[in-house]
């Protein structure tokens, strides 16, 4: 009898534990504030919000986010929690500062406060990080309140233009090289502004050393390196069909062989309107060659030099592995298969 009851006293606490559990992660008190959609240039208003409150006398949130992206408009007290309410005393200090203070807890939940953000007219779209941190939260004891606080986001719209693309040039490499891809945007109207952001490609395999614009007439030309965008902009709309970006990359020079391929984002204004282009990604094709190797025999001779020459006559008859630029002139021809036979006689002076 007493075993029997000794197991029922067991699995009457087992479960007691059980139960305690599950109302303790359920009712977690959590701190949030909400995400939205927005188009460039909209102001958003955002709740935070409250639920599971255990009771708080004091609370210090601070509100961060991208100021190119983002600045703050106004935020107000909905109430919820009792004592004074106060924020930062500009709106442009970051991080932004929200803080109730009352003599006793306030055990209220829901929406405590609203914030008003402005999206900036010059954003390229995207999810914008809001994030909300709490500073100090303690009750009417001075004990310290633990919440757990969930951040939102702007999530930017932007609109697609069917016609307008941007396509990243294909090129060939080996481990060390240098190697510059251009970024031709074609079938887009007239437009007042370009930008660009997100370039994506293999960090193992490639380094990012350059963005650069290839219009040298805009009013505005742009890359910032640390946020990894670029803008370009001009006081009246043109034609800026061709080639617009130019991409430097650096092989690693433990690059292995393979096909690595490069992209972004690219936007555009047309008419006060930001639009998103649709982006063919380009790749850059690692083949560990001797430079100079033009028929792949492992080895530099005059027989690469003949090669080169028949290939700027039969490209397709003699397709090269490797750019066959070895004067730096701009251009592959007759000169640069002659500076290579140079080479292999004085390689001392003519250099590839």
């Amino acid at each position: 009898m007493k075993k029997i009851l000794s197991i029922i006293l067991a699995l009457v606490c087992l479960f007691t534990l059980l139960s305690a559990a599950t109302v303790s992660a359920i009712e977690a008190p959590i701190i949030s504030i909400s995400s939205k959609e927005a188009n460039a240039g909209d102001e958003v208003v955002l709740d935070v919000s409250l639920e599971n409150n255990p009771g708080i006398a004091y609370l210090k949130l601070t509100i961060d986010y991208n100021a190119a992206d983002i600045s703050v408009v106004k935020a107000e007290n909905k109430g919820v929690l009792s004592g004074t309410f106060t924020t930062s005393k500009t709106t442009s200090v970051k991080p932004y500062v929200l803080q109730w203070m009352g003599a006793e807890d306030s055990a209220d939940n829901g929406v405590i406060a609203t914030i008003t953000l402005k999206v900036s007219e010059n954003t390229t779209g995207g999810s914008l990080p809001v994030t909300m941190s709490i500073a100090e939260c303690y009750n009417q004891d001075f004990s310290d309140v633990t919440l757990q606080a969930n951040s939102g986001n702007i999530t930017v719209k932007s609109t697609v233009d069917a016609n307008a693309k941007a396509t990243v040039e294909s090129k060939g490499a080996k481990a060390g090289d240098t190697v510059s891809l251009n970024v031709a945007l074609s079938n887009a109207a007239a437009a007042s502004s370009l930008a660009f952001s997100d370039i994506t490609y293999n960090s193992e395999a490639l380094t990012l050393e350059s963005a650069e614009w290839v219009p040298n007439d805009a009013d505005i030309s742009d890359w910032n390196e640390e946020d990894g965008r670029g803008v370009l902009g001009y006081e009246k709309e043109k034609d800026l069909n061709g080639d617009v970006l130019k991409l430097t990359f650096k092989v690693k020079d433990n690059a292995e062989e393979g096909e690595y391929t490069v992209g972004t984002a690219f936007y555009l204004i047309i008419n006060d309107v930001i639009y998103e282009a649709a982006v063919e990604p380009g790749t850059i094709t690692v083949k560990n060659i001797i430079k100079g190797d033009f028929n792949n025999d492992k080895k530099v001779t005059d027989k690469d030099a003949i090669y080169l020459l028949f290939s700027t006559f039969y490209s397709d008859e003699y397709p090269l592995n490797q750019s066959g630029d070895l004067n730096n002139d701009g251009k592959v021809d007759s000169k640069d298969a002659t500076h290579l036979l140079y080479y292999i006689y004085f390689p001392k002076i003519y250099k590839i």
